[in-house]
């Protein structure tokens, strides 16, 4: 996908300053990273983490869709995520 968006997502979720992501690339693939490096750290802190960078990605998603025929198409959705499905477990 496009780094751009990727790009945008980190740059709106570094805009709230209530959490510090930092980008990186591998293997020529570009991603964020989100660490928590604290010895009190509770899982509340990563609920509250992932809360804003769902926020963060559904804020990118709205500023980057487009109507085609009445169908909405997010033009972000592949972009920020490589395709790849992201989800929370506990």
């Amino acid at each position: 996908g496009d780094e751009f968006l990727t790009k945008e997502l980190l740059s709106t979720v570094l805009s709230t300053k209530e959490l510090f992501l930092n980008g990186a690339t591998l293997h020529g693939k570009y991603f964020l990273r989100y660490a928590i490096c604290s010895r009190n750290m509770e899982l509340s802190d990563v609920e509250k983490g992932w809360n804003i960078i769902s926020n963060a990605t559904d804020a990118v998603f709205s500023m980057n869709t487009k109507t085609t025929g009445g169908t909405i198409t997010s033009l972000a959705a592949n972009a920020v995520t490589n395709g790849m499905k992201i989800e929370m477990t506990r």
